[in-house]
């Protein structure tokens, strides 16, 4: 098998794990002319990067995709605290954090084993749509939790998948244009939600009620980042369950194993976060002078940060979970993502055919290993 031409071609091949290792030993941290950006693939370098304050999420003079700019996209956009390094939107994102660990882990479960079989059961016997099950399962969760009626559920989800596919660099001109209006619509029925007090959740109060603790009464910013919740959970949980999938087909046992105990499925889906991480890398802009691992790094300059490989790191050992990052823009729904994942296979599981379901192509993407 051929390696990978690069770090970005990495995520789409059918098994970049000696690629990532041989990277992470041998150039830990390095300059990719081809790509025009830094690249960190050792646990060291990856570490000092989403721990250093001048390395942004976003460039400085592009706060929001130029595709996307002075649309309602970028409205959703521009509020999210995940895309934002500011100081005030510190609090903000503490507050989110604080409302996602008071979920108790026993609603979560239920929303997910319960919405796993509703979409199981339409799912078509003959060509199953693995990947439109992967997709709304974890959006249809988050929105349940936030309070959604089970009716809005569907739409939701789908206006949520546009809106998220055109904010891909590798977008089409129709894709963005489908995005631009998704947000519209997504936009006005979250803050209707949010306006009607007689539809919130415990998880949904609590959410608004940290929001305004922190300082935060902007009804449209509340709205965006209950959006970007739903966005946070999408792809990484629709990559951990189709990852887990392979791991399945590729490994009869493993299938023998979950058939004889439901509970192993739970370890299985943490080795695959441990091996075979749904978002495989990310990047950092670097806003101001700094240095990193040793090298000058000038304003402006990028940085791609392979989670996958640092992962794999031999001087990673000690350190934590790198599938949901790490350090201030880390995802904290770490949980909840296994949980709807964990639901979500094991309701495939019990469909007759799926253990001699085709090995799928991966999607395209520059940082999501999405086999669908």
């Amino acid at each position: 098998m051929t390696c990978p031409r690069d770090p970005v071609a990495a995520v789409t091949h059918p098994d970049p794990s000696s690629y990532y290792a041989l990277l992470a030993a041998r150039q830990p941290f390095y300059r990719d002319e081809n790509l025009g950006l830094w690249v960190a693939a050792g646990a060291g370098p990856v570490a000092e990067v989403l721990a250093s304050p001048v390395c942004h999420v976003r460039p400085v003079h592009e706060p929001v995709p130029n595709a996307i700019a002075g649309t309602p996209a970028a409205e959703i956009f521009r509020h999210l605290v995940r895309m934002r390094d500011d100081p005030k939107r510190t609090a903000l994102k503490a507050a989110i954090v604080k409302a996602l660990a008071m979920v108790e882990p026993r609603d979560a479960m239920e929303a997910s084993a319960t919405l796993a079989a509703q979409l199981a059961a339409d799912l078509s016997e003959e060509k199953p749509d693995l990947a439109g099950f992967a997709f709304s399962l974890p959006v249809q969760v988050v929105a349940r939790l936030l309070g959604f009626l089970d009716e809005a559920l569907t739409s939701v989800a789908t206006s949520l998948t546009l809106f998220v596919a055109g904010l891909s660099p590798l977008a089409g001109t129709q894709t963005v244009e489908a995005s631009i209006e998704a947000a519209s619509d997504l936009m006005a029925e979250m803050r209707a939600h949010l306006a009607s007090d007689g539809r919130h959740s415990a998880f949904c109060r609590t959410l608004i009620a940290e929001a305004e603790r922190a300082g935060c009464h902007d009804a449209d910013e509340i709205a965006a980042n209950a959006i970007g919740l739903m966005m946070q959970a999408q792809e990484a949980t629709a990559g951990l369950i189709g990852n887990v999938l392979v791991r399945l087909c590729r490994d009869p046992s493993l299938r023998l194993a979950v058939s004889r105990d439901a509970a192993s499925l739970a370890s299985i889906i943490q080795e695959v976060l441990w091996r075979d991480l749904p978002i495989q890398n990310t990047r950092r802009y670097v806003a101001r002078e700094t240095v990193i691992a040793g090298q000058a790094l000038k304003p402006g300059e990028g940085i791609l940060v392979i989670l996958a490989a640092a992962q794999q790191d031999a001087d990673a050992s000690g350190r934590g979970m790198l599938a949901f990052g790490e350090g201030r823009h880390a995802c904290p729904a770490r949980n909840l993502a296994s949980a709807i994942a964990e639901a979500g296979v094991a309701r495939l599981l019990d469909r007759d055919g799926l253990a001699d379901m085709a090995l799928p192509v991966y999607r395209r993407s520059v940082n999501a290993r999405i086999p669908f």
